[in-house]
């Protein structure tokens, strides 16, 4: 009982710690004064334990981008250094372990994950749909037994919006009024204190309540649409089984044939980064395939409006910033407070991940005078600015240790202003940083179709490799995989594929794009699991260097016979991108039968000759 939860907003220029326990929040964590005090009870060892709960949302890889959460791992390591570290995830995978460990500098068994995945009974049901008035009404249906499974047992309903949920909510009621489903609502705490009480068996709520809940009689829960990760799903059904270890997770989701034609590139892993943030700048009416790419990355606004935007507070701190070190912004009235404020604290993150500032915190942000005052710290060494050469050295070891291609880092390096060097940055984030998120979320389509009619023991045996990885399992069969060339790559599709050393490149691919283990990813998908991803494939083709290529050539024959004529067509036009259609069918067909896609090829040649 001898905790204290110190609030957002409050002035902690005389705080004086007096309990054994406190809480406190990221954004908190960002305050000019706290600051001051911890560095205080840092420097006299009056601290025993830094306590990160959900430590993946600091990870640089968290798709929400939220920049108090990214500037925390700086502010622990700069002023709380004399402690120790207790991490706590249920869903960080390889990749954002990785990160976590760098900047925390701490070992991987504080790192812990609570939750293992093999522990206790859980069953699966992955439930396609053929369109999403099917998704609701098969959702309502099994909200309706929900409701009614006998003794205190309850169940969590994931939604990806408030709109989402009141239909859901809605659909339910027409099936039986008397049913106890409540809805959540962020604003109104009664909602969630009846659930937990009891009160009502069934919560539906979007996705902000998945973090934090842990309530031992809560045995199921349902997503209605596609979770925007493997990681945001394994932390939401987590929140069911406390008690026993048994439980129960249903996904309703749209089947990838049956997305809209417009809404197809959403999945299409060749589809340019631009074109997904464009889609979603522009959506209209809810739709889960759009809501669950809005989710992966982030809600961004496109790349030219956040590029004006950081360039917009790096001019105004050069013009603007005192003596004090203290920068004011105003708020635009058209806009609501908090959504503006977050997104400067967005912006001065980029000015301080590329190193023209060496930290940032909050003086004081005003809802009622509209403005927000920060403390930004520009000075090193006692000079007021680092110099370019500087900034463009941090920015490119930054981008190196997040996977960034040579080319990127080596313009960074000759970048001949900040203004550049942010255009870089910027450019980074959308090519590389959201195709980490866009990759995710194609991943977690592709497990959901491929174990919907498999038993609940290969589901979890495949979400349990997904998360066990260790950075020494990855790094060697990650080192295994490059060693080969394309042909030894092809021969080994038939031979077939260590489970947990594809786990290990899909990791890798994911932070880093590799063409020749996106090949390897792509055969192990077609021989193994019976799915051609062909939209992978057809990366691999755009990416691969020239003597790669004509490597695939020589022995692409061997996928394509394993492919159906609608695929086969789109391989040979993504083969037809790179040398002319001569090359392509001699090399096909000269070990492939003849067939509908060769007949059709030779009446379009016939035709072209006759003038038709």
């Amino acid at each position: 009982d001898d905790a204290m939860h110190l609030p957002a907003d409050a002035e902690y220029e005389s705080f004086v710690p007096c309990n054994k326990i406190i809480y406190l929040t990221p954004h908190t964590f960002l305050h000019h004064q706290l600051i001051r005090q911890l560095i205080g009870l840092n420097y006299r060892e009056d601290m025993g334990y830094v306590v990160l709960d959900e430590v993946h949302c600091i990870s640089n890889w968290s798709h929400d981008f939220y920049p108090e959460y990214l500037m925390l791992s700086y502010n622990l390591r700069q002023f709380v250094d004399k402690t120790g570290y207790r991490c706590f995830t249920a869903t960080a995978d390889y990749t954002v372990v990785r990160d976590i460990q760098a900047q925390l500098g701490i070992r991987s068994e504080d790192v812990i994950s609570p939750i293992p995945l093999a522990q206790g009974s859980r069953k699966f049901s992955f439930i396609g749909c053929d369109s999403e008035k099917e998704m609701r009404a098969v959702a309502a249906s099994r909200v309706s037994a929900l409701s009614s499974q006998p003794g205190r047992r309850r169940a969590l309903v994931f939604t990806k919006t408030a709109d989402v949920s009141r239909a859901l909510r809605d659909e339910v009621a027409r099936h039986d009024e008397r049913l106890a489903v409540d809805l959540y609502n962020a604003a109104d705490a009664l909602s969630y204190v009846h659930f937990a009480e009891g009160r009502s068996r069934v919560l539906i709520a979007d996705a902000d309540l998945g973090v934090g809940i842990n309530l031992r009689e809560v045995a199921s829960t349902l997503h209605l649409g596609l979770p925007i990760s493997k990681s945001q799903y394994v932390q939401e059904m987590g929140r069911a089984g406390r008690g026993d270890g048994r439980s129960q997770s249903t996904v309703v989701f749209l089947r990838r044939d049956a997305y809209p034609v417009s809404l197809r590139p959403v999945l299409r892993r060749t589809t340019p980064i631009e074109d997904l943030v464009a889609l979603c700048a522009t959506r209209g009416a809810s739709s889960d395939p759009l809501d669950a790419l809005s989710g992966a990355i982030g809600n961004i606004e496109p790349p030219a409006q956040f590029y004006r935007g950081i360039l917009g507070i790096y001019h105004a701190i050069e013009q603007n910033l005192t003596q004090r070190g203290q920068v004011t912004f105003p708020a635009d009235a058209n806009e609501p407070f908090g959504q503006q404020t977050r997104r400067t604290m967005r912006y001065l993150y980029v000015l301080y991940r590329i190193g023209y500032l060496i930290a940032w915190y909050i003086v004081r942000t005003d809802g009622a005078s509209r403005s927000m005052t920060f403390y930004v710290d520009a000075e090193t060494d006692g000079r007021f600015r680092r110099s370019l050469a500087e900034i463009n050295h941090l920015t490119a070891t930054y981008l190196r240790d997040m996977g960034a291609q040579e080319a990127t880092i080596s313009a960074v390096r000759g970048s001949h202003s900040v203004e550049e060097t942010i255009r870089y940055f910027v450019d980074w984030y959308y090519h590389q940083f959201l195709y980490h998120h866009r990759e995710q979320l194609v991943e977690m389509q592709d497990f959901l179709e491929t174990y919907e009619q498999r038993d609940d023991g290969v589901a979890l045996q495949a979400l349990g490799d997904y998360f066990s990885l260790s950075l020494l399992d990855v790094q060697h069969d990650v080192a295994r995989a490059t060693s080969l060339t394309i042909k030894d790559i092809t021969l080994a599709f038939r031979s077939g594929l260590d489970a947990g050393m594809v786990e290990s490149i899909a990791r890798e691919n994911e932070r880093s794009y590799s063409a020749k283990l996106d090949y390897l990813l792509f055969g192990h998908a077609l021989f193994a699991l019976h799915r051609p991803d062909v939209s992978r494939l057809e990366r691999v083709i755009s990416a691969l260097s020239e003597v790669e290529f004509d490597e695939l050539l020589e022995h692409i024959s061997v996928v394509y016979r394993e492919c159906e004529e609608r695929d086969r067509l789109r391989i040979l036009n993504a083969l037809c991108q790179r040398v002319n259609l001569k090359r392509v069918v001699d090399a096909l067909y000269s070990r492939v039968d003849v067939d509908l896609v060769y007949c059709g090829i030779l009446a379009w040649c016939a035709n072209s000759r006759m003038g038709a």
